[in-house]
């Protein structure tokens, strides 16, 4: 039998592209290591706590990820985060700051000394640079290093859980870069575009997610989809025409091939048939996480999103995440927390045995939070390889994909490795790939 699409892997790239396919007339086949679908998008439920294994959910000022759900009749599930999310704080100087969100609570804010505002205010006049540069050189050139230690760096930090120091801007926040090519000043791009059509250019939205979790999500996608199980793709090889992936369970043939596998994979079974392809995938590196999270049988007091630490405070935790504040997760008069370890900084902290990792949870809790309370459920969630690190060389790997495919008819590759990281990242670049297979 030839498929007439095969794609490997069924995290949310391929989930998104074999839904779009469908919709475009052409039924695909997922093959899939795993016992499920989703891949870090897995949701554990218990009596009283919805436990999310990796992202939260999704900003909802991308219209990709709202047709996907719309599409995949799940509309009536989609959750919107409480109010109550918008307030997100820094851990720096021994405590918790809210961040500010408008010029009058910026001044008045203490996050940032008297001189690291005077800095942060002189953005304007900076020169602008054309150059490709490191996240951590962009922000001391144009903000200071202090905005660097407390504001940008735990942002990135708990976005990639990166490296300030190693991440390309231009690749991670590309969209960063090209207002300061515009306009020469990110201040300056922000007035602009926030008095013409273009107010969202800076990205905003809503974090949202649905009832049920991110699960529920994989599985509206999934309905009427042909999932292969259980299935590891071991080599891929090409016939004339026809793509061959070799398999555990057999050999597959088909006319249209997507890879949504991780970087490291994709540079294993790739090798028979590319090896420049299967040695740039496996130049880009990642970084481990591990996340404890917290249920209590009690109301804590949690108010809002959650806390990420300052660049000089992050000892073993990236951030803390407020669960039952920002959607419903637990339970009336219940409480889940989720602490988020290791990433590219403090990868050696993702070594650590569970016990070690419950201790050093409880301990950041303890000196952020004065939170000294026994939690009555614990689940500790371990990524070896969660999240692929945008390096000074992203741009030049993702040039050689781009090659490799316009070299390779009905060939799209595509997951969180190359173009994007996020959840409507991966949602839009599995339809651009099934759209471009059903023109």
């Amino acid at each position: 039998m030839i498929y007439d699409a095969v794609i490997l892997g069924a995290g949310i790239s391929g989930l998104s592209a074999a839904k779009f396919l469908k919709l475009g007339g052409i039924e695909p086949l997922i093959i899939e290591k795993n016992s499920y679908a989703g891949g870090k998008a897995h949701t554990e439920r218990t009596a009283d706590f919805v436990i999310e294994e990796g992202p939260n959910g999704f900003l909802d000022n991308k219209p990709d990820t709202l047709e996907l759900a719309e599409k995949s009749l799940l509309n009536p599930d989609l959750l919107r985060a409480n109010d109550k999310a918008e307030k997100r704080f820094i851990f720096s100087g021994g405590r918790l700051h809210e961040l500010p969100f408008s010029p009058a609570a910026f001044i008045k804010s203490p996050l940032l000394s008297f001189g690291g505002k005077l800095r942060l205010a002189a953005e304007p006049f900076v020169r602008k640079k054309y150059e490709d540069e490191t996240l951590a050189d962009f922000v001391k050139r144009r903000f200071g290093k202090e905005a660097l230690n407390k504001l940008i760096g735990p942002m990135a930090t708990g976005v990639y859980a990166g490296d300030p120091d190693t991440m390309s801007v231009e690749s991670a926040f590309g969209r960063i870069k090209e207002l300061e090519r515009n306009y020469g000043s990110l201040f300056k791009a922000l007035i602009k575009l926030k008095k013409s059509s273009n107010a969202a250019a800076f990205g905003g939205g809503r974090l949202t997610s649905f009832t049920g979790g991110l699960s529920q999500m994989v599985g509206g996608i999934s309905k009427g989809i042909g999932i292969r199980l259980n299935c590891r793709a071991l080599l891929i090889r090409k016939d004339e025409k026809l793509f061959i992936v070799e398999t555990d369970s057999g050999e597959i043939k088909t006319k249209r091939l997507i890879s949504a596998l991780p970087a490291y994979t994709l540079a294993k079974i790739a090798v028979g048939f590319d090896k420049e392809l299967a040695e740039t995938a496996d130049i880009i590196s990642y970084a481990p996480v591990d996340v404890a999270a917290f249920g209590y049988n009690r109301k804590l007091e949690l108010d809002g999103f959650g806390f990420l630490f300052a660049l000089d405070q992050m000892n073993s935790a990236i951030g803390v995440l407020w669960d039952s504040s920002i959607f419903p997760r637990a339970a009336a008069g219940h409480s889940l927390i989720r602490i988020i370890i290791g990433g590219a900084r403090l990868h050696h902290m993702a070594d650590k045995s569970d016990e070690e990792i419950i201790n050093i949870a409880k301990e950041e809790l303890k000196r952020t939070m004065d939170l000294n309370v026994e939690p009555d459920l614990i689940r500790i969630i371990r990524h070896k390889k969660a999240i692929p690190q945008y390096l000074m060389n992203h741009k030049d790997i993702v040039k050689i994909i781009d090659e490799k495919e316009s070299r390779n008819k009905g060939l799209k590759i595509i997951g969180n490795a190359f173009r994007g990281i996020g959840l409507n990242d991966c949602v839009s670049a599995g339809k651009k790939a099934a759209l471009s297979m059903t023109a």
